[in-house]
């Protein structure tokens, strides 16, 4: 089907009108008809796209933004793009997967709100390493987004947060390495973290989780693997009703700084995990109606 323009509408009504000699319908009839079809025609260019299988979106360190289309022959440049582009589909319970090549991506990836299904990005999943996320502020961030997104296989270093998820954003993880982050490694205030695997440690934070105001962190039966001479001010920090469901994880290695710390009536669920159960060589704490057990 070809749609046609506007202008070549309205020159079809002119045509259409001159020739009229009926007095049946008037110009001002054609003219509104002809603007309905132009309108209607212009609106179904708008409508989002659906999926029908499942789709995959490569990027690529190789890859451009600007001539790529997001095939494995053409790859996007940046995960951002390819994070527009799924939040511009309508998944229709399909799953888009972000694969991302080998290489450095010096970006802040911005998560959108997803329609009808969720996606995932991922790296290599065997050497996380070999696909960094080298962000000048968090790695990826999500505000009051609808819809799940899924990281696995990356390693994440930044000038703020690994991840950040705010207001009811979820954000699942697994195979994910933890390196240098200046604030915090994974960041939730009214959202939610969701560990599905196990995944790693190599570079300090100042929190390697700090939950605020409601947020969850659920990471069950996993084992953290930490290596290097790792250093946090607080390992795990919840306050102000934030909870962390943490129980019958693994922690490999060791750091320094304080185990835990629940405030404000926060709550940590190690399911009995005791008093040494995070990584550190400070004793954890609660106050303020904070709860640990």
């Amino acid at each position: 089907m070809t749609i046609r323009t506007r202008a070549q509408l309205n020159a079809d009504a002119d045509t259409y009108i001159n020739d009229n000699t009926t007095g049946d319908v008037t110009a001002a009839d054609v003219r509104q008809r002809v603007k309905d079809l132009a309108d209607s025609a212009a609106f179904l260019t708008e409508i989002r796209e659906k999926l029908t299988a499942n789709r995959t979106i490569y990027v690529s360190t190789s890859g451009n933004d600007s001539t790529g289309d997001g095939t494995s022959g053409a790859p996007f440049a940046t995960i951002q793009r390819a994070v527009n582009v799924v939040a511009a589909i309508d998944m229709a319970g399909f799953t888009a997967t972000i694969s991302v090549g080998a290489g450095t991506y010096n970006e802040a990836v911005q998560l959108k709100s997803l329609v009808g299904g969720f996606c995932v990005i991922v790296g290599d999943e065997s050497t996380p390493s070999n696909v960094i996320i080298n962000a000048s502020g968090s790695c990826f961030t999500g505000d009051g987004l609808v819809g799940a997104w899924h990281l696995r296989g990356m390693k994440l270093q930044a000038t703020t947060h690994g991840i950040g998820v705010t207001d009811g954003a979820i954000v699942k993880f697994q195979n994910i390495d933890f390196g240098v982050c200046s604030f915090y490694h994974m960041l939730a205030t009214g959202g939610r973290l969701v560990a599905t695997g196990n995944y790693s440690i190599t570079g300090s934070a100042s929190r390697h989780v700090y939950l605020f105001a409601g947020a969850s962190f659920q990471c069950q039966a996993r084992t953290v693997t930490l290596s290097g001479s790792l250093a946090f001010a607080v390992f795990l920090q919840a306050t102000t009703a934030s909870t962390a469901t943490v129980s019958g994880n693994t922690y490999s290695g060791s750091a320094t700084g304080q185990r835990h710390n629940a405030q404000m009536n926060a709550v940590i669920q190690s399911a009995g995990g005791g008093a040494n159960y995070f990584p550190g060589d400070a004793a954890g704490a609660v106050a303020t109606g904070g709860q640990y057990g």
